[in-house]
């Protein structure tokens, strides 16, 4: 290749020695200062401003807990109530189904289909085709 396509490297310095690690979070240090309007320093290790959670976390009240407790259970009752309901008005649509000409007409149709396979199938006996068995000697 000529030297003209070549892309040329920087000239290694004190900077390119730093871990990439440490690159990066200043890249996005910097970066999140442009998106913030320079709204603080990101800190370089990640968790660093956080601040530590309380060594004594606070244990909820036992009462409060047995209520929403009773809350849920009472809820997935009356959820049940309203799915029984459902299910009930649904087998009373598919029993009103029933009682309609076109099912009606349709049960029967099929009662004709098959009788008419099976008289078929009688009126066909006696002219099966049987082949002999052929052995090799």
């Amino acid at each position: 290749m000529s030297d003209d396509t070549q892309v040329q490297q920087p000239v290694a310095s004190g900077d390119d020695q730093k871990n990439p690690l440490d690159v990066l979070e200043e890249l996005l240090a910097q970066s999140q200062k442009q998106a913030g309007g320079g709204g603080g320093v990101a800190p370089a290790v990640p968790g660093a401003g956080v601040p530590a959670a309380p060594a004594a976390q606070v244990q909820p009240d036992p009462e409060q807990i047995a209520q929403e407790e009773a809350a849920r259970q009472a809820a997935a009752e009356q959820q049940d109530q309203v799915d029984q309901q459902q299910i009930i008005a649904q087998r009373q649509a598919l029993e009103a189904v029933k009682q309609t000409p076109q099912y009606q007409a349709r049960v029967q149709q099929q009662a004709e289909e098959s009788e008419a396979q099976e008289e078929q199938h009688t009126n066909e006996d006696g002219y099966e085709i049987k082949q002999l068995d052929h052995t090799k000697i």
